[in-house]
């Protein structure tokens, strides 16, 4: 406290003598000292000084109100007329109030580049550790480097020199609802190199933006998620790494979008990626994500365009991509890699019934338990079952280890030796790109009108959803076997009474049909949150539900893309028509899922509830859906239900059209 007192008592007493002292001692003095701010204060008092001359020439220019500034710092209108930067690390900023003073900011910056000092928690000196921001202002102001300190930030060359920066691409890992944090998708940068080709893009590096998570629980992880619990930070790993992340171990295809950039706007991207990494922002599953501060990092090479503020109230990632594409022509190029999955579903397509089965007794038993059927097939044959019988077993060592090393299991060196004996050369499957990419699919917000019949009295209902996919939605591009609703509103006109009720609001439907067979071992869930008006016995009333659990599901024999699927469910209601308010519930949710073909969907679903513990809650529904594609922006659904409730039964029947948007 002492220390701090003498020191600011020197600090005030140079100030206020300073035409006493030399004026670029006192200069020196406060920027030694980390105050900035006052340098910048009493800026007049130093008119020789180089500082000065840059301070009235971004005054001149009003340089703080440039886009790349304002995208630097990742500056946004608040509702007072202000700005806000969305960076929520403190040491991001060189001002007291620079989260919020885009003006202060860059003064307390010009000043703080005359400083050598390590900016905290780094071990960079501020020309370094906001090496975009100086690159950029030195420029603009055409800076006197003979009048600095040092401007050289070799820690960024050696990185520079390493990646050897040509292009940016765009990665999207398509969706994986089985994942909570990747339910949407992801979208990361990979960081091309100068003369890459397809066999060398491992070798590349990639910048991800992600949360840091801190809880396995999948409540917290909902609620942080929601509400900016977690810190977002920026970080560079190897792509090899993300590869094996989500081809290897997730069964997610990978779409890579490479983009119409110049070599310095590769240079500034990299820049500011590297002042973004030390520092972090609030985690907002819907809104700042992942795909979100892409966008943000991106906007700094452009900064013309406001990518970021084409998405006001939620980000989707695949939306991401519909911006960069089609409205801004941004992408050159695009191209796909199968997952690890989608290569051994094909290596199986392949086969005999009798050759997978002999394929999967290696993979459990070792090749000496199939040697004798084996030899009684043709060599091409023999090679395809080993061949499947290893990426069996490689699937599996990448999928449960931490890491992958190059060391082969004894039953790995076995197959291998065996396979080395047959003289037939075998190619990777050549699995063709869908026709359909992910950013070509449906629009992912949707308004419903419908007309029906509920027990002999006729309804209308208006419906609007946020985002994102379901099973009647058309299918390409998207995951045909999973659903994922938020903020889903259904309104509905009952003719008879002349009333209006909310009949549905969800905050977030998931349904996840992962199909199990004699490898892959994948287990099916669901989970629902939102606001349901039903009946219950001869009335009708809302509750708030929350229910969810996990269930299994096959695929139909001799039936291209259809499921059978059985589901249990666990969870609670809340309103004022039960006797305590709330009450626990079980359930069982099952049906068949048919994509009788590309335009024809049809699922048949059967829900039960039940209270835990008294009678207040006995439903069981039955429900025939179809839709019918027209086309990418417009499908015919019809929807025929049984519904018996406490003793009463009902019949509903409704036709209408989703409209994609």
């Amino acid at each position: 406290m002492l220390r701090y007192l003498i020191t600011s008592l020197a600090l005030f007493f140079c100030c206020i003598t300073v035409h006493a002292d030399n004026p670029d001692e006192t200069l020196s003095r406060l920027i030694a000292a980390d105050q900035y701010d006052q340098a910048v204060k009493d800026i007049e008092h130093f008119p020789g000084s180089h500082l000065h001359e840059l301070i009235t020439r971004a005054r001149a220019q009003a340089l703080w109100n440039e886009p790349t500034w304002q995208k630097l710092l990742h500056y946004k209108k608040n509702l007072l007329g202000g700005y806000t930067s969305q960076v929520d690390g403190s040491d991001f900023f060189n001002a007291t109030t620079g989260k919020t003073n885009p003006q202060a900011e860059m003064e307390a910056t010009l000043a703080r580049f005359f400083s050598t000092a390590p900016v905290v928690p780094t071990t960079l000196p501020p020309q370094c550790r906001f090496i975009a921001r100086y690159q950029w202002l030195k420029q603009k102001l055409e800076f006197d480097v003979s009048r600095m300190p040092n401007d050289r930030c070799v820690p960024f060359e050696e990185l520079r020199d390493a990646l050897q920066p040509e292009a940016i691409t765009i990665i999207f890992p398509s969706a994986h609802p089985n994942s909570p944090s990747s339910m949407f998708g992801h979208t990361f940068a990979r960081i091309d190199r100068q003369g890459q080709v397809r066999e060398t893009r491992m070798l590349d590096f990639t910048i991800n933006y992600a949360a840091q998570v801190d809880s396995q629980s999948t409540f917290v992880y909902a609620v942080k998620g929601l509400t900016g619990g977690f810190q977002g930070r920026f970080n560079v790993l190897p792509y090899h790494l993300k590869l094996r992340e989500y081809v290897q171990m997730e069964n997610r295809d990978l779409w890579e979008y490479r983009l119409n950039l110049t070599p310095q706007q590769v240079e500034i991207i990299l820049q500011h990626a590297y002042e973004l990494i030390p520092t972090y922002f609030d985690y907002y599953f819907f809104t700042e994500n992942c795909a979100y501060h892409l966008l943000s990092l991106l906007e700094v090479a452009i900064p013309d365009l406001d990518l970021t503020d084409e998405f006001k109230g939620w980000t989707i990632p695949v939306d991401t991509l519909k911006l960069l594409d089609k409205k801004h022509g941004l992408v050159a190029s695009v191209t796909y890699h199968p997952s690890s999955k989608a290569v051994i579903e094909s290596r199986r397509a392949a086969l005999s019934t009798q050759e997978n089965i002999l394929a999967t007794q290696a993979y459990q038993q070792g090749t000496t338990s199939i040697e004798m059927p084996l030899k009684t097939l043709p060599p091409e044959r023999q090679a395809a079952v080993l061949d499947l019988a290893f990426d069996y077993l490689r699937y599996d060592k990448i999928r449960n280890a931490a890491a992958i090393g190059s060391d082969l299991t004894p039953v790995e060196r076995s197959m291998l030796l065996t396979r080395s004996k047959i003289k037939v050369r075998s190619d990777p499957p050549q699995i063709p790109q869908p026709t359909t990419r992910p950013d070509q699919g449906h629009d992912t917000s949707r308004f419903t009108v419908a007309a029906g019949i509920s027990n002999n009295s006729g309804f209308t209902q208006l419906g609007w959803r946020a985002a994102y996919h379901d099973f009647m939605d058309p299918s390409p591009g998207y995951a045909w076997n999973s659903k994922l609703d938020f903020f889903n509103t259904e309104l509905r006109y009952h003719d008879d009474t002349q009333s209006t009720e909310v009949h549905k609001f969800t905050v977030i439907d998931i349904l996840s049909l992962e199909p199990r067979d004699n490898f892959f071992k994948h287990i099916s869930w669901n989970a629902t949150l939102g606001w349901k008006n039903r009946a219950i016995g001869n009335q009708r009333h809302g509750a708030l539900v929350m229910e969810g659990g996990p269930g299994l599901a096959y695929e139909i024999p001799f039936l291209q893309r259809s499921l059978a699927y059985g589901l249990l469910q666990m969870g609670g209601e809340y309103s004022n028509q039960y006797n305590n308010n709330a009450i626990a519930t079980a359930g069982f949710l099952g049906g068949l899922l048919l994509k009788i073909n590309t335009a024809w969907t049809a699922h048949l679903e059967i829900n039960t509830r039940h209270s835990i513990g008294s009678y207040e809650l006995d439903l069981r529904q039955i429900a025939l859906k179809q839709s019918i594609i027209l086309n990418k922006e417009v499908s015919l659904t019809i929807e025929l239900s049984h519904i018996q409730s406490m003793g009463h039964e009902y019949l509903e029947a409704s036709g209408g059209l989703y409209i994609y948007f």
